[in-house]
């Protein structure tokens, strides 16, 4: 991975250096407010914020060169 390149929570509009950091946010209080204040402020139900989190998850993450 180029080191130039972090990691981002797209939700949160974080940048983050290394997979564990972004592991670490994905459990952190910050980005559960930032999933129920986009709850709260949409339309979106429960199964919506479920994608939306299950999307940010690092299992799910593909990095690629920049």
């Amino acid at each position: 991975m180029c080191s130039r390149c972090p990691i981002t929570c797209d939700l949160c509009d974080v940048e983050l250096s290394n997979a564990q950091e972004l592991e670490e946010h994905l459990d952190s209080r910050t980005h559960w407010d930032t999933l129920e204040h986009i709850q709260r402020s949409s339309s979106y139900d429960d199964m919506a914020i479920a994608f939306l989190q299950a999307r940010e998850h690092p299992a799910q993450i593909h990095i690629t060169s920049c």
